[in-house]
């Protein structure tokens, strides 16, 4: 995709999530515009409840649209890597 184009990642926009995931909860911290997506998508994924997921939005940083992902498959991919290596993670 340009740079530039409305459906691309914008380079000063990079999507970050810090992820941990727990055996009882998981916490994520992003900016998202789809708070509720996301959780639902990281609950699905972890096959924890809904209120088990725990999304920390960032209150600054400008993702201006950016990050309303509708299909939610940052947050899903995110999840996947966590839960393969076990670990807390950091996409960026």
């Amino acid at each position: 995709m340009a740079v530039g184009s409305r459906t691309g990642i914008h380079p000063w926009g990079t999507a970050r999530i810090v992820a941990a995931i727990g055996v009882a909860m998981a916490h994520f911290g992003m900016a998202s515009r789809l708070q509720t997506g996301d959780r639902n998508a990281a609950a699905q994924v972890t096959e924890l409840k809904p209120d088990q997921v725990k999304v920390h939005t960032t209150l600054l940083g400008g993702g201006f649209g950016l990050r309303a992902v509708a299909d939610c498959h940052l947050m899903r991919e995110t999840v996947q890597v966590s839960k393969a290596v076990k670990a807390p993670i950091k996409v960026i």
